[in-house]
């Protein structure tokens, strides 16, 4: 999704800078990108793996922001308390 994001702006960019001459019609390539990447990954990429384990990564980018999290959640608890009167702070 990101990826696409960052070829439809290269391709804006591209086009924006093509329609600067006016005499230039846009070759097929830059106006289907999407069917063009599409056409690659079929062809040359037929018994190709997936690229990323997705599960794998969802992991290792959901286990340090939880401990993160859980961090923040202990020092926020650790504040709150030491303002109760008798129990943390000093009152």
């Amino acid at each position: 999704m990101i990826v696409q994001w960052f070829i439809q702006l290269a391709q804006g960019f591209a086009s924006w800078v093509v329609s600067l001459f006016p005499v230039l019609d846009l070759p097929d390539g830059l106006v289907n990108v999407d069917s063009t990447i599409n056409d690659l990954f079929s062809t040359w990429g037929a018994g190709m793996a997936p690229l990323a384990d997705w599960p794998f990564v969802t992991a290792c980018v959901a286990i340090p922001l939880a401990v993160w999290g859980s961090g923040l959640l202990v020092r926020a608890i650790r504040a709150l308390i030491a303002h109760l009167p008798y129990v943390g702070g000093k009152g």
